[in-house]
């Protein structure tokens, strides 16, 4: 029987080359290995994964619903750091669909979201800006391509 660990990394790669149908189904696989060796929180990870996928292809109501479980999975951990992670997951979603306003409100109502970031960094030209711009939305910082950020917050 292959592990949760192996699955996980097998959908992985599936995803970081758009195979995204194939991803869905290992990480799918890897959230059933993990939930039946009572890894809650892993299981909930993959459920992200497969909410990023979602994203990935426009379904943005499913990823939505997929993210918002799996936080409140974390939340009753009472794990922080990874109901933040959520958070920004799903501020990319809402920033993808076209709802800056929705991404912005998630951010600010998530108290536990910090600004945190291997200083210094450079933003590409041309970078995805989503993440970025909402991880830093809490600092009140505008985020310009080409240039080379120092941030603490």
């Amino acid at each position: 029987m292959t592990s949760g660990t192996e699955l996980q990394d097998q959908g992985t790669k599936l995803f970081m080359q758009h195979e995204y149908e194939a991803a869905a189904d290992i990480f799918k696989q890897a959230q059933g290995a993990y939930a039946a060796d009572g890894k809650n929180d892993l299981a909930a990870e993959m459920q992200v994964n497969i909410g990023l996928i979602e994203r990935a292809l426009g379904n943005y109501d499913n990823a939505i619903k997929l993210m918002t479980e799996a936080r409140q999975v974390f939340s009753g951990m009472s794990d922080k750091s990874r109901e933040a992670q959520v958070v920004g997951n799903l501020g990319g979603v809402y920033l993808s669909q076209g709802n800056s306003e929705q991404a912005v409100t998630l951010r600010r109502e998530n108290q536990y979201h910090k600004c945190v970031t291997r200083a210094p960094f450079w933003l590409p030209v041309g970078d995805d800006l989503d993440q970025h711009l909402l991880m830093f939305l809490g600092c009140g910082l505008i985020l310009h391509p080409g240039h080379l950020y120092s941030i603490v917050c």
